[in-house]
């Protein structure tokens, strides 16, 4: 039983850093369409559940384009 119990937790922790990850991917594109302001958005959002997830390499590269969308934002 635990190890159904453990199967289960490391299956939800998966699935929210895929989760995380999606909405990366959104942001990215959402950049890359010229809409900054919702990329930045998104951006937030993914960087608020990466940071929960521990998910060090993801969120550099998060950060990295986060902070080209919020430059991008401001001109």
């Amino acid at each position: 039983i635990s190890f159904v119990v453990e199967s289960s937790s490391r299956f939800r922790l998966a699935k929210k850093i895929l989760e995380a990850r999606v909405i990366k991917r959104k942001a990215e594109c959402c950049l890359l369409l010229g809409s900054t302001e919702r990329a930045y958005q998104e951006y937030r959002r993914a960087a608020e559940a990466l940071k929960s997830q521990n998910d060090a390499l993801w969120n550099a590269g998060l950060s990295e384009r986060r902070s080209i969308a919020e430059e991008k934002r401001v001109f």
